[in-house]
């Protein structure tokens, strides 16, 4: 009886932090954030939907959820809008991310990384897509988000 209590108990405090991974939910409005620094003073225009992209130069992964959002944003007719937000030192993230800029997308230098804890982001590649009234539509791994997921409603 001991022994099942302890695993039980075990269990339970491992799994604790992913439970409160992300401090957002589906169809609920995002927490509202402010950019403290673009990469060259760039922003992205408007869209329908904005997907704000986590990024971090030390995962791999990163760099091909970016390559990803590119196509999409070309693909979707300036309706997607990608915030890319990096905790990463202005000198480490503008040569790697610099390329990906353009009219539908923008980085924002969160050194102090003030949004990845307003939303609660503990891993990467992760992803919020937003809609027209900041509602949350999707949110997840940056490499699994497709045209149809873009274009959904709630």
């Amino acid at each position: 009886m001991k022994k099942s209590f302890f695993l039980i108990v075990l269990m339970w405090v491992l799994s604790a932090p992913a439970l409160r991974a992300q401090y957002v939910a589906w169809g609920e409005r995002a927490p509202k954030y402010k950019i403290p620094t673009w990469l060259d003073d760039h922003l992205p225009s408007a869209g329908e939907r904005t997907y704000l992209e986590f990024f971090s130069a030390a995962n791999p992964d990163c760099q091909h959820s970016l390559d990803r959002l590119q196509i999409l944003t070309r693909q979707s007719s300036k309706k997607l809008c990608v915030v890319v937000i990096t905790k990463d030192r202005a000198e480490v993230a503008s040569p790697l991310l610099r390329g990906y800029l353009s009219e539908q997308i923008g980085v924002a230098l969160d050194s102090q990384a003030r949004v990845f804890t307003l939303y609660g982001v503990n891993y990467v590649p992760f992803g919020v897509l937003l809609d027209e009234r900041n509602r949350v539509l999707w949110m997840g791994n940056s490499l699994e988000l497709t045209d149809e997921i873009i274009d959904s409603k709630l």
